[in-house]
């Protein structure tokens, strides 16, 4: 099944979480590191957010720093 016509256009975490198997943590993390992510905050706080499906197909950067080499430290 393509995701373009199973996924609707706004996600939940958790959804844009499985669709990627990462877990909703990590796409928390992915949204407070990049302000250009297509995201809508919901309620009165903003605590609940929408992704939209476009994300899907950018590249988000890992969220563990890569291990550099003990000659590079």
């Amino acid at each position: 099944m393509d995701v373009e016509t199973t996924a609707p256009e706004w996600l939940t975490r958790a959804q844009f979480a499985a669709l990627l198997q990462v877990t909703p943590k990590t796409v928390s993390r992915w949204i407070a590191a990049d302000p250009m992510m297509r995201v809508k905050r919901i309620g009165p706080k903003g605590h609940r957010v929408r992704i939209h499906r476009s994300e899907l197909e950018r590249e988000h950067a890992p969220t563990v720093p890569p291990v550099l080499p003990q000659s590079e430290r």
